[in-house]
């Protein structure tokens, strides 16, 4: 208010308030402008998801002609009507859009803008990528770079040094069970019915077991001695 009361002192003399300044200009008439002969046809929202509009530019010159007051047919329809001229509708992919379109100019050309265009492309290819992702995992050569990458390879070559070296990996199955399920890589061995020996589809290591590996992580005692032990013998 202080700000508008200063600059109007300054210039005219007088003190208006910011209202009465805003219906002097509103009073003022809208310049002419020619109609295009590329019309640049688009919606945005007011309100959005409530209440839309529909802007006019001339494509060629990129400047704004009109503003609609929503994105129905029936008005756009009207604006050329009374503005005829337009040899080409630059629009998106609005039904509405083209039904005015064919009926106020049938022999204008409509073309899609390029913003639309791309917008259109790029939904399309990511719903076809994230419709294939899981193609994607197993459609080339495993990563090469990274830190999971060379954590994977550092433990497949510890993994791969421990069965070189003959170490044995037990079974989930209980130590006092005879009816485990025999893996397809494993084979049982003479000391243990219920232990399996695992090795490369080579063939079973030359050198003699020197360590064991239990599956039961949280137990660190072998199962024969789980076996063999009761409560009272552990207090």
């Amino acid at each position: 208010m202080a700000q508008w009361r200063t600059v109007a002192r300054s210039a005219l003399a007088v003190i208006v308030s910011r209202h009465t300044a805003l219906r002097a200009l509103l009073r003022l008439p809208l310049p002419q402008r020619p109609v295009p002969r590329v019309l640049g046809v688009d919606d945005f929202a007011l309100c959005r998801r409530r209440r839309y509009a529909t802007v006019l530019i001339d494509a060629d010159t990129r400047e704004r002609v009109d503003v609609l007051p929503d994105r129905e047919a029936h008005t756009l329809e009207t604006w050329p009507r009374e503005h005829p001229g337009v040899e080409v509708v630059c629009r998106d992919s609005s039904d509405a859009y083209a039904e005015a379109v064919r009926r106020a100019l049938p022999a204008a050309l409509q073309v899609a803008d390029r913003w639309h265009l791309w917008h259109n492309l790029a939904e399309a290819v990511r719903k076809e990528v994230t419709t294939h992702s899981m193609y994607w995992a197993t459609a080339g050569p495993p990563p090469q770079q990274g830190i999971q990458a060379a954590t994977t390879r550092h433990r497949w070559q510890q993994i791969h040094n421990q069965l070189d070296k003959g170490h044995r990996a037990y079974s989930n199955a209980p130590a006092d069970s005879t009816s485990a399920p025999t893996p397809s890589n494993a084979t049982p061995t003479s000391a243990n019915p219920n232990a399996w020996s695992a090795h490369r589809s080579t063939g079973p290591p030359s050198s003699t077991p020197t360590m064991t590996t239990y599956a039961d992580a949280g137990n660190k005692t072998p199962p024969s001695t789980l076996r063999n032990s009761s409560p009272r013998s552990r207090n």
